[in-house]
């Protein structure tokens, strides 16, 4: 039942704009639900089309940590890791 209600409280937030809002609440859903892999995918997407690309790096990256057979999470995360600046990468890293 939470689940469904984070994910409603989300498109809530969405169709209203607020997409910081949007993003704590996918933040919450994903940890809360680690097997939730279209709570992980759209808050991925939502970092990518705010241009957080960092902070959709390490989703990625911890996505693909906790489904590592998810192949489509591997292919997103090497895309991002082309598009992310040197230097975000070593903050990752490091």
């Amino acid at each position: 039942m939470d689940t469904h209600l984070y994910a409603i409280y989300a498109d809530d937030c969405a169709r209203a704009g607020n997409h910081q809002e949007e993003i704590h609440t996918l933040q919450t859903l994903a940890n809360k639900n680690l097997d939730y892999v279209a709570g992980w995918l759209r808050l991925a997407t939502l970092l990518i089309e705010t241009e957080q690309l960092q902070q959709a790096l390490v989703t990625m990256k911890e996505f693909t940590t906790l489904h590592p057979q998810y192949q489509e999470g591997h292919w997103v995360f090497k895309q991002l890791l082309k598009k992310c600046p040197k230097s975000d990468l070593f903050s990752l890293t490091s």
